[in-house]
């Protein structure tokens, strides 16, 4: 059901209890004819009964051509009343790094020992010796670059692409509409950075959603609309793969209600 066909339905509603209420009291009214009630305040009372009566009726005409798509409500207008709110908690990193190193991979495969920001482990072969090899970079939050309030998150990888070599971040968010869309929104500024600097996914093979681009750069935004399937839950991932150094501020993640406005 979309928006407009809700809308419609609770402005005929009210429309209908109005009437309703104003016929009931408009007869009670002229039935009762107590002597309190005469002549102009009577006729008053009842001038404002009939002007409730037209406005239900007028609630009900708008209804109607609403319910039609004949009507139209700005996007913008549903969207900043009801999708407004941002599903991930702490996207700009004001609280350091709270709520982030809650997902699957850090919750049950770890068992939440990970820090926030995981860094990968292979074990590789060196002058003849097997070793513990540990993805090179880093992530923490840092003060004074962002392009919202104060803080930022940095990532600065130093390895190039290769397999089982990555470091991620992730933060459950539960509570969603199965098989509706959401928008992934940022903001990233970079120095050297590769696609594969910086990814977003929600899929549960980590395989990309988004990545920013190339280069050096000042504060870019990027949004993707996504999805998310018969789940009411994803691991909003972020994933660093590849040489770069990335800042990122101001994530969200909302429900994208214009799609369902326009069907």
């Amino acid at each position: 059901m979309s928006l407009y066909n809700i809308l419609s339905y609770v402005v005929i509603s009210l429309g209908f209890l109005f009437a309703c209420f104003a016929v009931c009291l408009a007869y009670r009214i002229q039935r009762k004819g107590d002597k309190e009630q005469k002549g102009g305040s009577k006729r008053i009372i009842l001038i404002e009964i009939y002007a409730f009566m037209m406005f239900s009726i007028i609630l009900c005409i708008i209804s109607f051509y609403l319910d039609k798509g004949e009507i139209h409500v700005p996007e913008n207008l549903i969207t900043n009343v009801i999708g407004n709110e941002n599903l991930l908690k702490n996207g700009g990193f004001e609280q350091d790094l709270g709520h982030w190193g809650t997902g699957y991979f850090e919750a049950n495969k770890y068992g939440g020992r990970t820090r926030a920001f995981y860094l990968s482990e292979k074990w590789i072969i060196e002058d003849g010796a097997w070793k513990l090899k540990i993805t090179n970079a880093s992530g923490s939050v840092v003060s004074g670059i962002s392009k919202f309030g104060k803080k930022s998150f940095k990532i600065d990888m130093n390895e190039e692409q290769e397999t089982q070599i990555f470091a991620t971040m992730s933060q459950r968010i539960d509570g969603l509409t199965k098989n509706a869309k959401y928008i992934i929104s940022f903001w990233a500024k970079t120095e050297n950075a590769r696609r594969m600097t910086f990814e977003i996914t929600t899929r549960k093979t980590w395989g990309p959603i988004v990545q920013i681009e190339e280069g050096t750069y000042d504060w870019r935004e990027y949004t993707h609309i996504i999805n998310i399937g018969n789940n009411s839950s994803v691991d909003f991932r972020i994933l660093s793969v590849d040489r770069g150094t990335v800042w990122v501020d101001g994530i969200s993640f909302k429900r994208y209600y214009p799609d369902d406005i326009q069907n």
